[in-house]
């Protein structure tokens, strides 16, 4: 997980909009889950629909730690046709709260499944991270 300090701040949009980080004292059940990532020509953003995967779907996708998160699209589709670079969100609907959370930010795949076939995606989990995050943020200002 990176933090990013920007000059000034994001004006809220279509695009932007802030998102909750997960509380790491719960185990709340996640659901409605997406990742979203512009095209290559970066005019159109994409939502593919996510599901938690079984660890050992991704054992041999990316190099993995108890950190860690295993997903699968909902869908069968071809979404990608080459390596993805990491830093894609995996948001979800926070079952207790009702509210939308940064589960995790992508890995990276080794490659994109063959057509017809699916490779499910590494996510590293943000909860561990939600107190590293908090103290950043608050020693900045």
């Amino acid at each position: 997980v990176v933090l990013v300090k920007l000059d000034s701040p994001l004006l809220v949009s279509d695009f932007v909009r802030p998102i909750c980080l997960p509380h790491h004292s719960t185990q709340p059940v996640y659901t409605n889950c997406h990742t979203l990532g512009w095209t290559r020509n970066r005019e159109v953003l994409q939502r593919v629909e996510l599901l938690e995967s079984r660890m050992d779907q991704c054992a041999n996708v990316s190099i993995m730690s108890v950190n860690s998160l295993c997903a699968d699209s909902v869908y069968s589709m071809e979404d990608c046709s080459e390596e993805e670079l990491a830093g894609s969100p995996m948001i979800c609907v926070n079952g207790l709260d009702h509210r939308w959370t940064l589960v995790g930010v992508t890995n990276w795949r080794i490659a994109c499944a063959a057509a017809g076939s699916q490779r499910p995606r590494v996510y590293d989990k943000t909860a561990p991270n939600v107190d590293w995050i908090l103290t950043s943020i608050k020693e900045d200002h």
